[in-house]
Protein backbone atom coordinates (compact mmCIF):
# COMPACT_ATOMS: atom_id res chain seq x y z
CA UNK A 1 0.00 0.00 0.00
CA UNK A 2 1.35 3.43 -0.87
CA UNK A 3 1.41 6.33 1.57
CA UNK A 4 -1.15 8.16 -0.54
CA UNK A 5 -3.59 5.29 -0.13
CA UNK A 6 -2.91 5.09 3.62
CA UNK A 7 -3.82 8.74 4.27
CA UNK A 8 -6.99 9.22 6.27
CA UNK A 9 -8.67 12.45 7.33
CA UNK A 10 -11.21 12.20 10.11
CA UNK A 11 -12.70 14.20 12.96
CA UNK A 12 -10.60 14.64 16.07
CA UNK A 13 -11.36 12.12 18.83
CA UNK A 14 -10.73 12.05 22.57
CA UNK A 15 -8.21 9.25 22.05
CA UNK A 16 -6.12 11.63 19.90
CA UNK A 17 -5.32 13.94 22.82
CA UNK A 18 -1.63 13.07 23.26
CA UNK A 19 -0.77 12.93 19.56
CA UNK A 20 -2.80 16.11 18.94
CA UNK A 21 -0.97 17.87 21.77
CA UNK A 22 2.40 16.99 20.20
CA UNK A 23 1.29 18.41 16.82
CA UNK A 24 -0.27 21.46 18.48
CA UNK A 25 2.95 22.15 20.38
CA UNK A 26 4.96 21.86 17.15
CA UNK A 27 2.50 24.28 15.49
CA UNK A 28 2.92 26.77 18.33
CA UNK A 29 6.70 26.38 18.23
CA UNK A 30 6.65 27.14 14.50
CA UNK A 31 5.07 30.51 15.34
CA UNK A 32 7.34 30.96 18.37
CA UNK A 33 4.29 30.97 20.61
CA UNK A 34 3.59 29.28 23.89
CA UNK A 35 0.45 28.66 25.87
CA UNK A 36 -0.17 27.33 29.38
CA UNK A 37 -1.21 23.70 29.75
CA UNK A 38 -4.68 24.79 30.89
CA UNK A 39 -5.23 26.44 27.50
CA UNK A 40 -4.32 23.18 25.73
CA UNK A 41 -7.00 21.38 27.74
CA UNK A 42 -9.69 24.01 27.19
CA UNK A 43 -8.99 24.21 23.46
CA UNK A 44 -9.01 20.44 23.03
CA UNK A 45 -12.32 20.23 24.88
CA UNK A 46 -13.75 22.97 22.67
CA UNK A 47 -12.63 21.10 19.56
CA UNK A 48 -14.64 18.09 20.73
CA UNK A 49 -17.67 20.13 21.80
CA UNK A 50 -21.12 19.85 20.28
CA UNK A 51 -21.74 23.58 19.72
CA UNK A 52 -22.40 24.06 15.97
CA UNK A 53 -20.91 27.56 16.23
CA UNK A 54 -17.88 26.25 18.13
CA UNK A 55 -14.51 24.97 17.04
CA UNK A 56 -14.09 21.68 15.18
CA UNK A 57 -11.01 19.61 14.52
CA UNK A 58 -9.83 17.24 11.82
CA UNK A 59 -6.69 15.15 11.85
CA UNK A 60 -4.66 13.57 9.08
CA UNK A 61 -3.38 10.07 9.73
CA UNK A 62 -0.66 8.50 7.64
CA UNK A 63 0.26 4.88 8.19
CA UNK A 64 -1.41 4.93 11.61
CA UNK A 65 0.27 8.13 12.87
CA UNK A 66 -1.28 11.57 13.33
CA UNK A 67 0.64 13.83 10.95
CA UNK A 68 -1.62 16.84 10.54
CA UNK A 69 -4.38 18.88 12.07
CA UNK A 70 -6.81 21.59 11.19
CA UNK A 71 -9.14 23.54 13.43
CA UNK A 72 -12.08 25.38 11.95
CA UNK A 73 -15.40 26.96 12.75
CA UNK A 74 -18.49 28.09 10.93
CA UNK A 75 -19.60 31.66 11.57
CA UNK A 76 -21.97 34.30 10.29
CA UNK A 77 -20.80 36.55 7.52
CA UNK A 78 -21.81 40.09 6.67
CA UNK A 79 -22.07 39.39 2.92
CA UNK A 80 -23.82 36.02 2.99
CA UNK A 81 -26.93 34.52 4.51
CA UNK A 82 -25.28 31.15 5.14
CA UNK A 83 -22.42 30.63 7.53
CA UNK A 84 -18.88 30.48 6.18
CA UNK A 85 -15.99 28.26 7.24
CA UNK A 86 -12.96 29.85 8.86
CA UNK A 87 -9.79 27.78 9.18
CA UNK A 88 -8.23 28.72 12.50
CA UNK A 89 -5.18 26.45 12.43
CA UNK A 90 -3.57 24.19 9.84
CA UNK A 91 -0.42 22.17 10.47
CA UNK A 92 1.36 19.20 8.92
CA UNK A 93 4.35 17.45 10.43
CA UNK A 94 7.45 18.63 8.52
CA UNK A 95 8.41 15.03 7.74
CA UNK A 96 5.36 14.63 5.48
CA UNK A 97 4.97 18.07 3.94
CA UNK A 98 6.57 17.24 0.62
CA UNK A 99 4.75 13.97 0.00
CA UNK A 100 2.08 13.51 -2.60
CA UNK A 101 -0.59 13.16 0.11
CA UNK A 102 -0.70 16.96 0.44
CA UNK A 103 -2.24 17.04 -3.05
CA UNK A 104 -4.86 14.42 -2.21
CA UNK A 105 -7.50 16.77 -0.82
Amino acid sequence: MTSEAALKVRPLQESDRDAWAALWLAYLNFYRASLPAATFNVYFDRLLGADPQGFNGLVAILDGKLVGLTHYLFHRHGWKVENVCYIQDLYADPSVRHGCWTCAY
